[in-house]
């Protein structure tokens, strides 16, 4: 599919237009960067997901290209759409599901990660903010979300536990 100008409008005014009933009611939408995505409906076919991608050419050109489930949409989707809209594509809702996983991870320190495609096995998330670090056999590494694959377990905290004691 290719993509539609609109030539003399604004980003805002694009966008607006497509949310707009001339695109089919809109249930809910969420804007991600140039990626807006919705839950449209016509009459009383039952609703669908579309992601209209947003550009811009030079100028005060702004155009979108709309897309359906099955035809090539990313895998950004908003989860809580999936559950509004029947099924279309197993595949690419898979897809989503996996994206969302990945970028929901929020390493806590004291953790230990495996990780993806990596030349040591695992981490222990010793720093968070403002930067992500983790150690492996003393020594720390810097790490982005994307290489953390699952947690697998809590570090040992090795300092000793305080006993508490009742002197009469």
């Amino acid at each position: 599919m290719s993509y539609i100008y609109c030539h003399g409008v604004s980003r805002k005014q694009l966008i607006t237009q497509l949310l707009s009933a001339a695109h089919g009611h809109t249930v809910t939408h969420t804007l991600k960067g140039n990626t807006l995505w919705t839950v449209k409906q016509t009459g009383p076919s039952a609703p669908f997901i579309v992601c209209f991608l947003i550009t811009q050419e030079p100028g005060p050109i702004w155009g979108y290209q709309a897309l359906r489930e099955a035809l090539g949409t990313p895998s950004s989707c908003p989860i809580e759409f999936l559950g509004m809209v029947a099924e279309v594509d197993s595949a690419w809702r898979k897809s989503v599901r996996r994206y969302h996983e990945r970028h929901s991870k929020s390493p806590v320190i004291g953790e230990i990660w495996a990780l993806k495609r990596a030349k040591i096995p695992h981490v222990t998330i010793t720093q968070t903010t403002p930067r992500l670090i983790g150690t492996y056999a003393n020594k720390a590494y810097p790490l982005s979300v994307s290489k953390l694959l699952k947690p697998i377990g809590v570090a040992h905290d090795p300092r000793p536990a305080v006993s508490s004691t009742v002197r009469p």
